[in-house]
Formats: C-alpha cells, sequence, structure tokens
C-alpha cells in the first residue's frame, strides 16, 4: 500500500512539473512537445483565429499607408516591430499588402506629387508677376510720350524720326525707335540699323546747311520703365571749334571731380562695346567721326535736357535756316 501511494504520488508530481502534461494546460502548443507555434501553421492559420483588436490595428495601419500619411516600413517597424511580421499579420488577416513596397517607393511618390504641386504654384506666381509687368508697361507706354509720338517726320519699321516738343531750332531733331527700351544697348540689330539710317540722312541734311552733326543719347536711371530710349539729334554751324574738345570738357565738368569712374569712355566700336556689362546710367555722344561716353554717377542730380542746354551754349545766337528732311529721307528713297 505503501508503494502505491508512492508511485501515485510520483506521478502527479511529474505531471504538475513537465510542460503539456497537466490536464489544465493552456498551452494548446504543448501537444507538439516544444510549446511554440510552427510558423507554418501560423502563416496559414484561419483569418478568424487573431485577435479582434489586432486586426483592426492592422487594418488602421493598411488605412494610414494607403492614405500617404506614413510609409510602409516605418509603420511596420514603429507598431509590429518588423516588417516580415507585418506581413504575415495581414496574412493571417486577409488583408492585401500595398503596393508601396519600400520607403524609398513612397517617399519617392510622395516626392514627385510634391514638386508637382511646387512647379504648379511657381508656374501661376509667374504667369501672374508677368500679368502685373505687363499691366505696369502698358500704363506707363500709354503715358509716354514716345509710344504715341507727334511731329512725325519719317517712319519706317523699326524706328521714326520727329521732332521734339520743345526743339532749340529748325534742325533739332529726334530719332525713337519704337520698342520701349531704355537704351540702344538694348536694342537689336535691325533697330540700330535704322537709327545708323536715320543719322546718314541728318549727316547729308546738315552738311546741306554747313553744319556738322551731334548726336546724344542720355539714359538718366536704369530699371525705370517709364524712359523710352531716343537719341537728340543737333546741326552746329560750322567753325574752327573743336566739337570733340568741346562736349569732352562739358562732360568732365558735368558733375563732381571725385568720381567711381572714368570721366570719359572712348566707344570706338559702339556704346555697347565699350560699357561694362552692368547697366548704368550713361550719356553718348557721337560727333560720327568719333563718340565717347560718360558714366552718370548720381542720376537724380544730373540734369534731363544736359544735351539741349550744352548745345544751345555752343550755338549762341546762330540763326539757321529750316531745311526740309523729304529729300534725305533714306526710307522714303527705299520705298522708291
Amino acid at each position: 500500500m505503501t508503494d502505491g501511494f508512492l508511485k501515485e504520488k510520483d506521478r502527479r508530481l511529474q505531471q504538475q512539473t513537465t510542460p503539456g502534461t497537466h490536464g489544465r494546460e493552456l498551452n494548446p502548443y504543448w501537444e507538439r512537445g516544444d510549446g511554440t507555434p510552427n510558423e507554418r501553421t501560423n502563416a496559414a492559420s484561419s483569418p478568424t483565429t487573431v485577435n479582434p483588436w489586432l486586426k483592426m490595428k492592422v487594418k488602421r495601419t493598411l488605412e494610414s499607408i494607403e492614405s500617404g500619411e506614413t510609409s510602409l516600413e516605418k509603420a511596420a517597424i514603429e507598431r509590429f516591430g518588423t516588417l516580415r511580421d507585418f506581413e504575415d499579420l495581414c496574412r493571417r488577416c486577409g488583408f492585401k499588402l500595398p503596393t508601396v513596397r519600400s520607403s524609398t517607393q513612397a517617399s519617392a511618390i510622395f516626392d514627385t506629387e510634391d514638386v508637382r504641386e511646387e512647379e504648379k504654384r511657381a508656374e501661376a506666381n509667374e504667369k501672374m508677376m508677368k500679368y502685373l509687368k505687363k499691366k505696369k508697361q502698358k500704363g506707363e507706354q500709354e503715358e509716354c510720350k514716345y509710344c504715341s509720338p507727334q511731329n512725325v517726320l519719317s517712319e519706317a519699321d523699326y524706328t521714326f524720326l520727329a521732332v521734339p516738343e520743345k526743339p532749340i531750332n529748325s534742325l533739332h531733331f529726334v530719332i525713337v525707335p519704337k520698342c520701349h527700351e531704355e537704351s540702344t544697348i538694348d536694342c537689336d540689330a535691325s533697330v540700330l540699323n535704322e537709327v545708323r539710317n536715320y543719322k546718314k540722312s541728318l549727316i547729308r541734311l546738315y552738311a546741306a546747311a554747313d553744319c556738322l552733326p551731334i548726336f546724344i543719347e542720355l539714359r538718366r536711371r536704369v530699371g525705370d520703365q517709364r524712359q523710352h530710349v531716343h537719341i537728340e539729334c543737333f546741326g552746329i554751324p560750322s567753325s574752327d571749334m573743336d566739337l570733340s574738345i568741346y562736349f569732352r570738357k562739358a562732360l568732365s565738368e558735368a558733375e563732381s571731380y571725385w568720381a567711381t569712374h572714368k570721366a570719359i569712355i572712348e566707344c570706338p566700336d559702339g556704346l555697347a562695346r565699350a560699357l561694362p556689362r552692368r547697366p548704368f546710367p550713361i550719356i553718348h555722344v557721337d560727333l560720327w567721326t568719333e563718340s565717347f561716353a560718360h558714366i552718370i554717377e548720381d542720376d537724380r542730380c544730373f540734369p534731363s535736357d544736359w544735351p539741349s542746354n550744352t548745345t544751345c551754349k555752343l550755338i549762341g545766337e546762330h540763326s539757321l535756316q529750316p531745311v526740309s528732311f523729304a529729300p534725305f529721307d533714306w526710307h522714303a528713297s527705299y520705298d522708291d
């Protein structure tokens, strides 16, 4: 009796100490002896065996990935530990895996959408700026006296010759390009060719009146859209005075002695090649045989009527006979 009792006691003790042998064992995986679930069985298990709360968590995670709030890899690591565990849970729950498989692909898609939106905003801003600039230029051109000229003597395709509002004598003309630019430096070759042709016509006209030609261009302010490029043309009675010395001295004395730039800049090959690349307020004097320019240091103090005043001092009280421009018009002879 004692031996049977001891055997029964050892059997019960073995059941208590050996995993998976007790009748009230809660772990169903002890039947296979290791107490852990088989990976294949777990992967192929029915969706109904998944905890409803865990299933809801997986569903919310997939929704956040598809909406673009987070990436697949980031959500899987933060909420489920690894990407592989998250994929296993998706299969167990019966959910379809998202098409974006990596954070690199997801970020590339999101970045592309951001770039497209940024490009659309930049394009809209650029269109608005162009519209405002065009509207501003249209208003300024309506107020520009050279965009709606009067007293036009000759008109070509890109330029015209007219009499200024306040001429100093009968041989005072102005050559104006039709394009609303600040200087001839900004004009193209076709405009410059017509300007040169008008200068040749005026040289022949001044020679018939026994005068010497002077062409002066003034740009006071850089970036001021109210300016319209024009070249004032004067006929100076022939005399023993050297016009080059006179205008060089006038330009040197037009501003303060202390200046940043040279007082006189020679322009043997034209104004555009002689000046620096940076735009400056300038005044250009063309005597046809030679030309030179002066960079204006202070455009606020430089007088806008400098060409007329300086030429009036040179002409003095000389009376000039009016000469018709029609016989010397290059454009009329070109049309004929």
